[in-house]
């Protein structure tokens, strides 16, 4: 199983991750298992609507699917997709959403930012455990992200 699979890699997404597996195995299927210890452990809707915001801060563009994931397997409303790149000021999210993503805006752009206040806003509606799991999660997410996307772009230019 590709861990991009569930999403439809395109083509040169596929040779990245081809690539990985391929050059690290080993490398390849601990991150495969951390990636689903990362979806076990967290709501899933919450971590999809971050792995996809991840994915268009990670590209720089507003279509784009996330890269390198397996588990996630949740659908979302095409209405929230659409507001996604707009979340914060868009009444198709929840606070409790809002609070998540912006820690995940923060911790793509710049992880020493994530400040007290928006740990706060996890705070009224998570448990210290589920936050852990959370900020846990964004690192694998984007670990992964980012390292089908550069050998992605590696391959481009070989």
């Amino acid at each position: 199983m590709s861990i991009g699979e569930p999403i439809g890699l395109t083509e040169k997404q596929c040779e990245g991750e081809a690539r990985l597996r391929r050059l690290h195995p080993e490398g390849f299927a601990q991150l495969k298992r951390t990636i689903e210890a990362a979806w076990s452990q967290s709501d899933r809707e919450v971590l999809e609507l971050c792995r996809r915001r991840m994915a268009q801060l990670l590209s720089r563009r507003r279509d784009v699917e996330p890269i390198a994931l397996t588990g996630g397997g949740v659908s979302l409303p095409a209405a929230k997709l659409a507001e996604l790149p707009s979340w914060d000021s868009s009444s198709e999210f929840t606070d409790d959403e809002k609070a998540h993503l912006a820690i995940c805006e923060q911790f793509v752009t710049s992880v020493r930012e994530v400040g007290d206040l928006d740990v706060e806003r996890l705070r009224q509606t998570r448990s210290e455990s589920e936050i852990y799991a959370f900020a846990s999660a964004l690192y694998v997410l984007e670990l992964s992200e980012r390292s089908i996307l550069a050998l992605t772009r590696v391959g481009e230019s070989t």
